[in-house]
């Protein structure tokens, strides 16, 4: 993946916890790695982050530089606290994102002040630590349907052509009610359903990923 031609179209990237994406060198050396095979001709981002929710479609449109959200509250080491990603964003990319929304029929809007919350800065910083590629956040609609979801994603392809990479920051699987600390392997189901998705996704089966993750 060495120019914009091979890049892939989007990405879906478990941001797990800043802990993880900030101090696990496999994961951060991974994100690092991925950051740099994408880099060539890449001229914006596009993220949609698990921990951006609203009720209507929203998108960021400054073209200034995002505070720093530190939306994961207390209990995190003090240097969690005073990180910053001040990477700027992009009006004409958010124009873009939301002209297209549109025409596929949903109702967008802009917003201006909100910074870039743990589900995107961990992420980015370490695959974009220069900062060089505007960042557009667009939110997650928790109140639509699955299908309507899939019809967002539908509505940015293309977008790759233009130099841009939509990602998707979240997770299979995020149930802290079920972490066990001292666990030296994964749960069999948190793995079955892993696996699962991940076949799904891989055959082009959006309506089968969709059913199980929701039925879940």
């Amino acid at each position: 993946m060495s120019n914009p031609t091979t890049r892939p179209a989007s990405l879906f990237i478990d941001h797990i916890s800043p802990l993880v994406c900030l101090e696990d060198k496999d994961y951060s050396d991974f994100l690092r790695k991925w950051g740099e095979s994408v880099r060539p001709g890449l001229k914006a981002i596009v993220i949609f982050s698990a921990h951006y929710k609203s009720n209507s479609i929203i998108i960021s449109s400054s073209d200034g530089p995002y505070s720093t959200m530190y939306d994961y509250g207390p209990g995190f080491p003090d240097k969690y606290y005073t990180m910053k990603y001040p990477v700027c964003g992009s009006s004409k990319v958010a124009a873009q994102v939301k002209k297209r929304l549109e025409q596929a029929g949903f109702s967008c809007a802009f917003e201006k002040s909100r910074g870039l919350d743990h589900g995107s800065w961990p992420v980015l910083m370490q695959m974009f630590p220069q900062r060089d590629v505007p960042v557009v956040q667009v939110s997650l609609v928790t109140a639509l349907p699955p299908e309507k979801l899939v019809q967002i994603g539908a509505a940015l392809r293309g977008l790759e052509r233009e130099g841009v990479l939509v990602i998707g920051s979240g997770g299979t699987i995020h149930n802290f009610d079920e972490v066990d600390e001292n666990a030296t392997k994964p749960e069999k189901w948190a793995l079955e359903l892993y696996i699962l998705n991940c076949s799904c996704l891989s055959n082009f089966q959006c309506n089968n990923t969709i059913s199980i993750s929701f039925s879940i």
